[in-house]
């Protein structure tokens, strides 16, 4: 497998950077930091609800051309959806046809409404590629440039010091900050009220980038918030208009809608859920956050097996189009990206796919094209643990098997606890702005990127570890250079060194206490000495806030740097830079 499947799990502030890498292959419209070890979580159950028959007999499935076993196996990888949990919605298409489509678990629990085939899902950054179709129909109509100035379009966003062209945010190589760790870092919950105007705003303030454009690749759901702007702004209607007029009715994709009002009521929309913390159950994850272009496509399996046929057969746009959805980015140095225009370019087990994941709040999407072998499966689901992507390679490996390479094989190796716990320490990268813990406990090594428990290692042997199934089963390798041990994350695009953690003394610390503010967020944060220890107090902006205030550790990496939950936080002479997820270096003014 070329890239690293994933499905990013809902928490409250922001990616780190190397869950960025870790997940990296299949991006998708989610919340900021990464509980990289809650992708772990085991479905819980709730309530006992009566009727599972009537749910059974309420489902409505097509199964032409699948035989009852190979229908029956792929029902099993759904086995643990019922009738007190979510679930998902598989649709297998081939040949342009919808061949067999199910639901599983439930679309509402509070009131007993199984999930079909007509449920209607969010699909999270599934929606990207219908942006980007937007934006080439409006390029073939000659109505704008893929390599204009995004700024002749958008003027309120900043000068920066080399102008960001429409391309790159279709690439993801714009270095344009991520909307949602921003906002979630200046205090706006998920279950807050958040408008279109308040991500433009938020983006527009941001007075530098990750990056110079084009220099490498970095998802960034602020890029197709732009996007969607920008089709607003040329085609004088809004996005949701447009791709309804140009995309959705055309195909007949009647289910199909941009929700750019979180009042709206729809129509045989499913609710949406996650595990609660503790005591089993669920919970309801619902977002009243309103941009659009980088996710909010409401839709049904059967839908986007319309928009599937069109890459094939295009009576939208046409065979241009699809060449255009298709064209994977070129970086500065010539390296070419797996990223298209919102779909990833990639192989499964030695065949092509060109495919996207989703994620937002309890929805999961998984849209995956194996386009020489004429099949596509779509996996929608409605709680946040889901992983649609594992699932989804798994209904491959039945419908595909026989024509796929060997599944890559690691065989465990048992390794001592002296031998286990040599890797064990912090890890920091200065260019990446990364800090990874590896603790050693229970005879077994984990890789803290976040809260809770932490993943699991699976030893290979050779300083090669596995991350486990649901994380794509990806690997990360430890070497030595130069006498310091180092850490190579999954995709070889990072390397952190092994360091050991600073002690600044009291005196130190308490000159780092202080307010320090930052003008792109509108936030003012507190650090300050508490007993013997330095605690950062990140206090939120929001008016409308429904609990945006919280408390962290400043805990010491190398002279100046600390991480305080989930952000790295940086001390210079003139106040701190607050890296956290896809938001990096954001500048806090130290009051004097």
């Amino acid at each position: 497998m070329s890239t690293i499947k994933r499905q990013e799990v809902e928490a409250w502030h922001g990616l780190n950077r190397a869950a960025r890498r870790l997940w990296s292959s299949q991006p998708k419209r989610c919340a900021a930091v990464l509980l990289i070890a809650s992708s772990a979580l085991l479905l819980a159950v709730t309530i006992v609800l009566p009727r599972w028959p009537m749910v059974a007999q309420a489902q409505q499935r097509s199964s032409g051309g699948l035989s009852t076993a190979t229908r029956a196996k792929i029902d099993a990888v759904f086995s643990d959806f019922n009738a007190h949990t979510p679930g998902c919605v598989l649709g297998v298409v081939r040949g342009g046809t919808l061949v067999y489509t199910h639901g599983y678990g439930m679309a509402r629990l509070e009131e007993n409404v199984p999930l079909t085939p007509e449920s209607v899902l969010e699909i999270g950054s599934v929606s990207k590629q219908f942006t980007a179709a937007s934006i080439f129909l409006l390029e073939h109509e000659g109505k704008l440039s893929l390599d204009d100035d995004v700024r002749k379009y958008i003027p309120e966003l900043p000068a920066y010091d080399r102008p960001v062209t429409i391309r790159e945010l279709l690439h993801h190589t714009s270095g344009v900050r991520d909307v949602i760790s921003l906002m979630s870092m200046s205090g706006i919950a998920f279950d807050d009220f958040a408008s279109e105007s308040d991500a433009l705003a938020m983006i527009a303030r941001q007075r530098e980038l990750n990056f110079e454009p084009n220099s490498q690749y970095m998802y960034s759901n602020s890029g197709y918030v732009l996007l969607s702007q920008i089709v607003k702004r040329v085609s004088g209607m809004p996005l949701a208009q447009f791709a309804k007029k140009n995309i959705f009715a055309p195909l007949g994709m009647t289910h199909t809608l941009i929700v750019d009002d979180h009042t709206l009521v729809i129509p045989g929309r499913s609710g949406t859920y996650a595990p609660q913390r503790s005591g089993g159950g669920f919970q309801i994850d619902m977002s009243n956050w309103e941009q659009t272009g980088d996710g909010a496509v409401d839709t049904t399996a059967g839908d986007l097996a319309r928009w599937d046929r069109n890459f094939d057969h295009p009576t939208v746009g046409g065979k241009w189009l699809i060449d255009e959805l298709e064209t994977q980015g070129i970086l500065n140095n010539g390296k070419k990206i797996d990223y298209a225009a919102g779909l990833v370019i990639g192989t499964y087990r030695g065949l092509r796919t060109v495919s996207h994941g989703g994620a937002w709040q309890g929805f999961r999407a998984q849209f995956e094209r194996f386009p020489d072998q004429g099949v596509t499966l779509i996996t929608l689901c409605n709680v946040a643990n889901a992983n649609p992507g594992v699932r989804t390679d798994k209904v491959a490996d039945i419908l595909l098997g026989s024509k796929m390479a060997p599944a890559p094989q690691h065989a465990r190796v048992s390794l001592s606890d002296d031998e286990l716990s040599q890797y064990a320490g912090l890890y920091w990268s200065e260019p990446d702005r990364d800090v990874q813990r590896v603790e050693f406990r229970d005879h077994k090594l984990f890789l803290q990127s976040g809260y809770g428990p932490g993943i699991g290692l699976v030893p290979f042997g050779n300083g090669e570890f596995g991350l486990g199934p649901d994380m794509g089963n990806a690997t990360l390798r430890f070497t030595q250079n130069a006498g310091r041990q180092q850490m190579v994350l999954p995709g070889g695009d990072e390397t952190l060194d092994r360091v050991e953690p600073a002690h600044p003394t009291e005196g130190q610390m308490r000159a780092m206490a202080g307010h320090y503010h930052s003008d792109e967020l509108q936030v003012t944060w507190k650090v300050a000495m508490e007993g013997s220890e330095l605690v950062l107090h990140a206090n939120g902006a929001n008016p409308n806030k429904v609990s945006s205030d919280e408390t962290y550790d400043l805990v010491p990496v190398v002279p100046n740097v600390f991480t305080a939950g989930p952000y790295v936080v940086q001390f210079d002479s003139d106040g701190m830079r607050v890296s956290v997820g896809r938001a990096g270096g954001i500048r806090f003014a130290k009051a004097r």
